[in-house]
């Protein structure tokens, strides 16, 4: 069973630069994630084509986990909220 502050809580809003690993990303909203949960999240924007397409053109990137713990990532925050 996978429980842990990342599945109950949403990550949006954060910017995602060359030099901001997604472990700084989920301490900076006070989140504790497992090198498991890191790389499912890392698996699942590069598979969307969201992190190297953002990190070029310097947009944000907005990441937030469905109740069931599916990572859902959006470079519009509108479409996370949608």
């Amino acid at each position: 069973m996978n429980d842990n502050n990342l599945t109950n809580k949403i990550i949006q809003g954060t910017m995602i630069m060359k030099d901001v690993s997604l472990q700084e990303m989920t301490k900076s909203f006070g989140l504790s994630a497992t090198s498991h949960d890191l790389l499912n999240i890392t698996q699942e924007l590069e598979r969307k084509g969201i992190v190297e397409n953002s990190i070029n053109d310097h947009q944000e990137i907005y990441i937030k986990l469905s109740p069931l713990g599916e990572v859902i990532a959006c470079d519009l925050l509108d479409q996370c909220n949608s």
